[in-house]
């Protein structure tokens, strides 16, 4: 029973070490409340402890969860939404495939948070009539419908809808949600910081692992899923993966949290605490020793400097170039050398990587262009894919551009390329205007930009499922939320230029209950 206990207690004295640096750092209507401490409690004891003395522990951790999100959810759509981002990355995927009688649908932890709090908002979302015009919505219902009929093909119609369902509940769900119910930036911050308060946590988790050799969630999952995952070192330390199932997506989590920080910063008065909050997700990603998401949050840090002072960036890669060198000498630069992309010797496991990452780019061309326009249901099965597997069998694609143009061909790939490239272009364009906007808005669009590229380099090493795909697609929804805002001639002037449009919600603490005052269109 104790080795049950002792992780628990490690992760409520993570959570309260997060919880303090968050209401110290955040302004005071941004700050975590009693409603996201109860949460927290609540999915750890449940998970930790219930789930490891009761039978049928899924079952029982889903009914808690359900339960305590019915119960201690606000009322207000926006909150909502923010409660939703707040508990996306708290707990592990916790996979599970759902029987009712017959196998329905794959379930992990974001499906069960979509379903439970934005599912029924979803109707409300196609309802609401909003002012603003989204060029996005177009793209994201060609991709939606070109993976829909493809689900059909090659396949039974309850297989087909099965993946139709997941279609809905990843894509549809979270990006029309997140379009119709935010109607200021004052609602985005909301959510961002929301998202920002749980990514810091998690920086603190990794840290802790790596620190103690000792995957801390690791025992939540033995007891949800009866899996235990196998630990993976680098350099001697332990790759952290805290509340992820692997290390490629937490470090994915903390770029993203990376990003935040710069697009959150002109909010945030205490800028030693918010240099400490960077600090934590910086080496939070580093313990992961994900090497694509180091390069996404090299390319955000290095497009932060160039915004912000160009004299810095050259002064800081002079420095850094320096550095490197003279540890190329030592014996402990080698060791670093060696886990670096690019740099290292050619019999250096980094080395190693990048030319299994260069065979299956020109196989999964070579596989592709045999059904190039979209894709095949079978290419898992091609004599040369079989050729690139790994020892236990697993053929590990870890480019999700490759992914998506094995399973739905070019004309995927580039309906899935065009969702962002519109986000892109539509917030260069938002810059464009930073004559009429205020400086913390072209701070927020420039920071949001570069986050969104950063991640779409770091998806060239992992897989955009899950709580991956979710951030890519959150993010999407609120750039065109903003863009909309500042772009859309329809709109207050005054509106934009606040911030807040004419009918805003009141400002109130992040954990405290609604009190109305919510426009006509929102109230449910």
């Amino acid at each position: 029973m104790t080795e049950k206990i002792i992780p628990l207690i490690y992760v409520l004295a993570l959570g309260f070490v997060a919880y303090r640096l968050v209401n110290a750092t955040f302004p005071e209507d941004q700050q975590l409340g009693p409603r996201q401490i109860a949460f927290f409690i609540i999915l750890n004891v449940t998970g930790f402890l219930i789930t490891a003395l009761l039978p049928a522990p899924y079952a029982v951790f889903m009914i808690v969860t359900i339960l305590s999100i019915l119960i201690l959810a606000p009322v207000e759509p926006v909150m909502r939404i923010a409660i939703f981002m707040f508990l996306c990355p708290l707990m592990p995927s916790l996979n599970y495939d759902l029987y009712m009688g017959v196998p329905l649908i794959w379930m992990n932890w974001p499906r069960v948070l979509i379903i439970v709090i934005l599912m029924p908002m979803l109707v409300g979302a196609f309802r609401h009539k909003s002012p603003m015009h989204y060029p996005l919505d177009k793209f994201v219902w060609a991709y939606f419908l070109l993976c829909v009929v493809i689900a059909f093909r090659d396949t039974s119609f309850t297989n087909g809808l099965r993946g139709t369902t997941y279609l809905v509940i990843d894509i549809v769900a979270p990006y029309f949600v997140f379009t119709r119910y935010l109607n200021s930036f004052a609602d985005i911050r909301k959510v961002l910081f929301a998202l920002l308060s749980s990514l810091v946590f998690a920086g603190l988790v990794n840290i802790f692992e790596t620190a103690r050799t000792w995957l801390v969630f690791q025992q939540l999952t033995l007891n949800v899923n009866g899996v235990r995952f196998t630990s993976i070192q680098r350099l001697g330390l332990l790759r952290a993966t805290g509340p992820f199932d692997v290390p490629s997506r937490s470090a994915f989590a903390l770029v993203t949290g990376i990003g935040l920080c710069w697009a959150l910063a002109p909010y945030i008065k205490k800028r030693a605490l918010l240099g400490a909050m960077v600090a934590i997700l910086a080496v939070g990603l580093f313990v992961t020793f994900s090497r694509g998401n180091w390069i996404g949050a090299a390319v955000i840090g290095s497009c932060y400097l160039l915004t912000v002072n160009r004299k810095k960036f050259l002064k800081y890669g002079a420095t850094l170039a320096v550095c490197l060198t003279a540890l190329s000498f030592t014996e402990a630069g080698k060791e670093v050398y060696s886990v670096l992309p690019f740099v290292g010797a050619e019999e250096s496991e980094a080395a190693g990587t990048v030319g299994y990452r260069a065979i299956l780019l020109e196989t999964s061309i070579r596989v592709a262009a045999e059904n190039p326009w979209f894709g095949s249901t079978t290419f898992h099965n091609h004599p040369d894919m079989n050729a690139i597997r790994q020892s236990s069998g697993l053929l590990d694609l870890v480019n999700h551009y490759l992914i998506v143009v094995l399973n739905y061909g070019y004309v995927g790939l580039a309906a899935f390329v065009s969702i962002f490239a519109c986000v892109l272009l539509r917030l260069r364009r938002a810059l464009k205007k930073s004559r009429k906007i205020s400086e913390h808005q072209r701070v927020f669009c420039r920071a949001i930009m570069f986050t969104i590229v950063g991640l779409l380099v770091a998806i060239t090493t992992t897989s955009a499922f899950g709580r991956v795909g979710l951030i890519l697609w959150a993010l999407a929804a609120i750039s065109a939320v903003a863009t909309g805002l500042l772009l859309d001639k329809g709109r207050d002037s005054a509106s934009v230029r606040t911030g807040h449009p004419a009918s805003a919600f009141p400002r109130q603490a992040f954990g405290a209950p609604s009190t109305g005052g919510a426009p006509e269109h929102n109230r449910r």
